[in-house]
């Protein structure tokens, strides 16, 4: 599955989503870190979605989920963190250490 670059990418779009990270980094410290090491970790040129502004708008809104308690949420990142494998953007034993820490998050 490839999501092509599309309109709205822009420098005002990239500093919202920082602005929005920084704000899930703030409000809960072990979350912001799980996300920040996901984005660090991923081949970005390798994931499915191939704009950068977009995949990290998409990784950043993972996080936002998770925050909000979905009770879908830890399935839809456990879901990503495979696609990003089956991508090739993701190593498989980075991909179970972020899916054990979710886990370990959503029930803290």
């Amino acid at each position: 599955m490839i999501i092509l670059k599309g309109a709205g990418s822009s420098s005002f779009e990239a500093k919202f989503i920082e602005q929005q990270w920084e704000e899930l980094r703030v409000s809960h410290p072990p979350l912001g870190q799980l996300i920040d090491d996901l984005w660090v970790a991923m081949d970005v040129s390798k994931a499915c979605v191939v704009d950068h502004v977009q995949l990290k708008n998409m990784v950043g809104a993972l996080g936002r989920s998770l925050r909000s308690g979905s009770p879908d949420s830890v399935r839809r990142f456990k879901g990503w963190t495979m696609q990003f494998v089956r991508d090739g953007a993701l190593p498989a034993d980075k991909a179970a250490e972020l899916d054990t820490r979710v886990e370990a998050l959503n029930h803290a």
